[in-house]
């Protein structure tokens, strides 16, 4: 930044609700700018969104670097373009000779740090310099840094139990805490490898179903066959008896009231599979079980314009009154915020009490007629 502005102070943001939780945004106090910034720069390997009062915007030219118009109205001398040789190679260089080849090798070379390609009124400058070959470094450096992460987590939580996707990305994980019982079962289905992970553990007799996703892309055809391979999944868990939790990033929504847009842009296909799915296991979004009507949103992205709760964890129903808090929080590092939710769970000791009807069960036919046909 000091290329651009005379830094005077910088100050890190927090968020409103949790001031110890660093926001990602940072404010530069400048005595004065030396030049005008770029909206996207590029500090340490990481690309960086700024905006400033006075900011250019609108158009901008690859010739001169101004800003107001584009390069085919430039009043600057033109820079190189590209020959009609690069242009059509196949048609040229069969009747070139071979001064033009060496010619255009030369020019090839010439132009491998800066190549503008046109195309009327669009135009995509590429540069290929040393930043570039930093981001590649810092992709490298993060996979190893992730690695160290997950061992450092194990030492302090306790175990890791995950499932790759492919090329070890896109993949799901558990961190189970040292204090927890062991793990009875752990299962990746084979068709749903990468994209779900199954935990089953016991906690005072009481066992336990624990599944985590990642939903492919909202809308596609391999988030349709990703459901339906869940759906045949979820009739193989004991729902009777277990309790199921059932959370991840499902990228997608069932409720209007879960997107900023008011809109639902799931077919209706998927949202009836993943429906299914729900009356399977028969559990309860655990967000809106205690808040019925409030908005928030797990997912936004760049420019703020379309935000989602795609994140949630469900719950068996019939321990959902145990939930003693549920809250997202937001992280820094990612467009999506984390969910946390607490229960109180372990054995509950019975004692004298007021017997109570449930009334609700006198609207079910079937139980109705079962208590006729005995008294007959």
């Amino acid at each position: 930044m000091q290329k651009y502005v005379d830094i005077r102070e910088i100050k890190y943001n927090t968020y409103k609700d949790f001031p110890d939780i660093s926001s990602g945004v940072v404010t530069v106090i400048a005595n004065s700018i030396k030049e005008d910034i770029p909206k996207k720069i590029y500090i340490k390997g990481q690309q960086i969104s700024t905006r400033y009062e006075g900011q250019p915007h609108g158009k901008k030219c690859f010739n001169c670097q101004a800003h107001g118009h584009i390069s085919l109205d430039c009043p600057e001398p033109p820079r190189k373009a590209w020959s009609s040789a690069r242009t059509h190679p196949t048609r040229t260089r069969a009747n070139s000779n071979e001064s033009l080849s060496t010619q255009d090798s030369q020019e090839s070379q010439d132009s491998q740090e800066n190549t503008i390609v046109s195309s009327g009124e669009t135009e995509v400058e590429i540069y290929q310099d040393k930043e570039t070959m930093e981001i590649a470094r810092t992709s490298t450096t993060v996979s190893t840094e992730f690695n160290e992460l997950m061992e450092d987590l194990t030492e302090i939580l306790g175990t890791i139990s995950d499932s790759d996707g492919e090329n070890k990305a896109r993949g799901v994980c558990i961190l189970i805490s040292k204090d927890a019982k062991d793990i009875i079962k752990k299962q990746v289905p084979a068709t749903l490898k990468g994209n779900c992970i199954h935990l089953e553990f016991k906690i005072e007799n009481k066992k336990y179903q624990l599944l985590n996703i990642y939903s492919p892309e909202n809308n596609t055809r391999p988030q349709t066959e990703f459901y339906e391979q869940l759906d045949k999944y979820a009739e193989l868990i004991n729902v009777k008896t277990d309790v199921v939790f059932f959370g991840g990033d499902f990228n997608l929504i069932t409720s209007e009231r879960d997107s900023k847009t008011g809109k639902i842009k799931t077919g209706r296909r998927i949202i009836d599979i993943f429906n299914s799915i729900i009356s399977k296991l028969n559990i309860k979004d655990t967000y809106r079980y205690r808040n019925k009507n409030t908005r928030v949103y797990s997912w936004t992205n760049s420019d703020n314009s379309s935000a989602t709760r795609i994140d949630r964890i469900y719950l068996s129903k019939h321990i959902c009154n145990k939930i003693k808090e549920t809250l997202y929080i937001p992280f820094a590092r990612s467009d999506h915020k984390g969910y946390k939710l607490r229960i109180l769970i372990g054995y509950i000791k019975w004692g004298t009490g007021y017997w109570k009807l449930n009334e609700s069960l006198l609207q079910q036919k079937k139980y109705t007629e079962l208590i006729r046909n005995f008294w007959k």
